[in-house]
């Protein structure tokens, strides 16, 4: 037996706002820092739970924080799939149970789990039925524990390494 639900399968008419989060999984899963922070708005709010164990110097980040928190992370991971497992809906927003598997830069294999809410720029008559709406405020539950410990001990391989090959090319 999986140890999490089976993987969502959205509605074959989804929302503009679901059609909107899949495309931020799909841009996730990409692992391309660009992607992801093109499906939040300019008025973003981020705030990752519990608060208590994460030792944060600000209680969100806006979009900019959040650009720099991603880039800051994104080379420790080789790769990132996020599987749905349940989306509930409510107009503009989704409340998400998710799980993950990646692998580090420097090959340790990673997952965590997740619960999500997140709230979308609404829609509106005058919207453009083209354009996806954007995420304006995101409340992330994860297992902060593991995810402290996990990037702390991956950037710090990283930066060993990068020590490394610095000596080496010094020594050439």
């Amino acid at each position: 037996m999986s140890r999490y639900p089976s993987e969502y399968v959205p509605p074959a008419s989804p929302s503009p706002y679901l059609r909107a989060y899949l495309k931020f999984i799909e841009s996730f899963n990409s692992w391309d820092v660009e992607r992801i922070l093109a499906c939040y708005d300019d008025t973003l709010e981020h705030h990752i739970y519990p608060k208590q164990s994460l030792r944060q110097d600000v209680p969100f980040r806006n979009k900019e924080q959040y650009a720099e928190y991603m880039r800051k992370m994104n080379p420790a991971l080789k790769f990132i799939k996020v599987t749905l497992h349940e989306v509930i809906e409510d107009g503009p927003k989704l409340a998400i149970q998710a799980s993950s598997v990646g692998e580090s830069a420097n090959g340790t294999p990673y997952s965590n789990e997740y619960m999500s809410i997140v709230h979308f720029v609404p829609v509106t008559p005058s919207s453009d039925p083209d354009a996806l709406p954007k995420i304006c405020l995101a409340k992330e539950f994860v297992d902060s524990a593991f995810s402290i410990k996990f990037f702390t001990e991956e950037q710090a391989k990283l930066r060993q390494k990068k020590l490394e090959a610095e000596e080496v090319t010094s020594k050439a």
